[in-house]
């Protein structure tokens, strides 16, 4: 079992925030039209950008729902001077089936680094200010002219990761999960594509499973096979016409590698039976 770490999804500011965003609750946005991530980073680089991005690509689907549109812009390499796009001042737009605006950004610390997200909705709006160290979170709610503001303090991470791995042992299912990581990274991959392509990038998730896995693997493995046994008929027929000793067992060589990967197909049988795909509910219930 794999559970992947992201504890701001599981931070008690953060479930305040998604009542706000249920529809009829009390003191609730009303309509969500725009989320917007500032993420302020002292370090602005490729890998911490892209670090940083993924943690938050969760809490943004948590809010959000599913994101299958991402349209990223960054200084490319020609004006950055540098040999790849320069992330410094990364700015990601995504979208998706909920017709939500979700909106991430980086940026220089100008106070505190740290993340604050923007909820947007029809009947007011509501801002979190989660910061990098153990400072409280607070969580302020505007509408209609007033303001209302809320500070979580006194909550561990780390216990509440440890409460989300008991559950899981426990009941055999917890959200997020295996699945949801991964479409975290793909969607980072999918800044990367944009970035350099200039466009708007579909994501068209799929289920990963170790058959799954397995078989792309395969696929891979028999195309590298096929140009290696092009490549052996080419370099043996040369060594047998230079009389190198052994060469003329080239045949029953290549016909032993391939003997053993047909072999290899066979462990697609250790692999358990496939599951009833899990129900497609709103995300901002998962948890």
């Amino acid at each position: 079992m794999v559970l992947p770490l992201v504890p701001a999804c599981w931070h008690p500011a953060v479930e305040q925030l998604r009542q706000m965003l249920s529809d009829g609750s009390t003191g609730g946005l009303g309509r969500i039209e725009q989320i917007v991530f500032d993420r302020q980073l002292p370090e602005r680089s490729k890998e911490q950008v892209l670090e940083h991005f993924v943690r938050d690509a969760e809490l943004a689907r948590l809010l959000a729902g599913e994101l299958t549109k991402v349209g990223a812009m960054a200084l490319p390499a020609s004006e950055a001077g540098y040999r790849e796009t320069d992330y410094s001042a990364l700015g990601i737009q995504m979208s998706g089936p909920g017709g939500i605006v979700v909106r991430w950004s980086v940026r220089p610390v100008e106070d505190l680094p740290g993340l604050r997200v923007t909820v947007r909705g029809a009947s007011g709006s509501a801002v979190l200010t989660a910061a990098a160290d153990e400072r409280p979170w607070l969580l302020e709610r505007r509408a209609e002219g007033q303001s209302q503001q809320w500070e979580f303090g006194d909550w561990n991470a780390g216990a509440a990761a440890l409460g989300r791995v008991t559950q899981a042992l426990e009941t055999g299912q917890v959200r997020p999960d295996w699945q949801d990581a991964a479409r975290d990274m793909e969607l980072a991959d999918a800044i990367e594509r944009s970035a350099h392509k200039g466009r708007t990038i579909d994501l068209y998730f799929e289920e990963h499973t170790e058959h799954g896995t397995f078989k792309g693997m395969m696929a891979a493995g028999g195309c590298a096979l096929l140009l290696a046994a092009l490549a052996m008929l080419v370099i043996a027929t040369t060594a047998v016409n230079w009389r190198i000793p052994l060469a003329d067992y080239w045949p029953y060589i290549l016909v032993g590698v391939l003997g053993v990967f047909l072999l290899l197909q066979s462990l697609k049988l250790v692999f358990p039976g496939a599951s009833a795909p899990p129900g497609e509910s709103d995300p901002r219930q998962r948890l």
